[in-house]
């Protein structure tokens, strides 16, 4: 219940203006009816209640068929980042533990360095694939480029890479996170095939992320329903005043509040990689997996 007095994570803010807009169109029509109710051309202009009955259930289906769309979207993109972190969790702990490295390696110390690197470059991954979806592109940002500066094709990246290049940052870095399983060698196959799998998925999901995002619901849904709801709005007080009175003013406020709180929370919920209240909380799951592989490099021994 603490919830409702949250009002900067609601619609109201959005939607008060159209709301108090058709709510003052409601009282200047039910002037209008107390000042001509006796006159004939009234029963013509103000007609029976069963008329918008139709309307306003088709209206409804539209709208829930709006919200329905927009929330499958949101929940495809929770999905693909859960895998997504269920299969970063998978990747870093096979490169950490299945990747050996020979204690009596004179190199030992260069290749524990270079696994430590891998183990960044997954961090940097999901982050790059958070960065892309918001149309950020590069990887000089605070929480990137710390991860990425021991790769010397990263160096050149800030001030040469064209913006294509900036643009397809996460797969430039899987690049080099499967160029450094591919060095493994003598890896048996239960460990490279899993491995492998697991790099490959993040992708998968990333693509999936990118399918939500430059698939947006066709433009005309919402045009036409926000005609339609328009369209009601403007009639509901013409069939109610003659019945309900002053009260009709309170009900055309709660109708509007009900319609454009739904075509709004549609529009909030469909691209759901945003930084908003109501969007993916994605900056905690970059947050988490970069907690939890820093944590197992720390406190779980390497297989060096």
């Amino acid at each position: 219940w603490q919830h409702i007095y949250m009002l900067s994570s609601s619609v109201i803010p959005k939607i008060y203006v159209p709301v108090l807009i058709f709510s003052f169109w409601t009282f200047l029509l039910k002037i209008f009816y107390d000042f001509n109710k006796e006159k004939e051309f009234i029963k013509t202009v103000f007609f029976p209640t069963s008329l918008l009955t139709y309307l306003g259930l088709v209206l409804s289906l539209l709208l829930v068929f709006r919200n329905t769309s927009a929330y499958d979207r949101f929940w495809e993109g929770r999905k693909a980042w859960a895998s997504m972190l269920n299969h970063s969790r998978n990747l870093s702990r096979h490169i950490w533990i299945s990747i050996t490295i020979d204690p009596m390696d004179p190199k030992k110390d260069e290749k524990l360095n270079l696994k430590k690197g891998a183990m960044r470059l997954i961090i940097a991954l999901v982050i790059s694939i958070r960065h892309a979806l918001r149309g950020e592109y590069g990887w000089d940002y605070d929480d990137l480029a710390e991860l990425v500066q021991h790769v010397p094709r990263f160096n050149s990246l800030i001030t040469t890479a064209p913006k294509q290049v900036l643009k397809i940052l996460p797969l430039e870095i899987a690049y080099h996170i499967e160029s450094y399983i591919y060095l493994q060698k003598n890896l048996p196959a239960t460990i490279v095939n899993p491995t492998y799998a697991s790099l490959n998925a993040i992708i998968d999901n990333f693509t999936a992320c990118e399918r939500i995002l430059y698939t947006p619901i066709p433009l005309i849904y919402g045009i036409h329903i926000k005609h339609a709801v328009i369209i009601y709005l403007l009639t509901l007080p013409l069939q109610i005043i003659p019945t309900c009175g002053w009260a009709a003013i309170l009900i055309v406020m709660l109708t509007s509040f009900t319609f454009f709180g739904i075509e709004a929370i549609s529009s909030e919920i469909e691209n759901p990689f945003g930084s908003d209240r109501n969007d993916l909380k994605l900056d905690e799951f970059c947050q988490q997996i970069h907690d939890e592989i820093v944590n197992m490099m720390k406190y779980f021994p390497s297989s060096a």
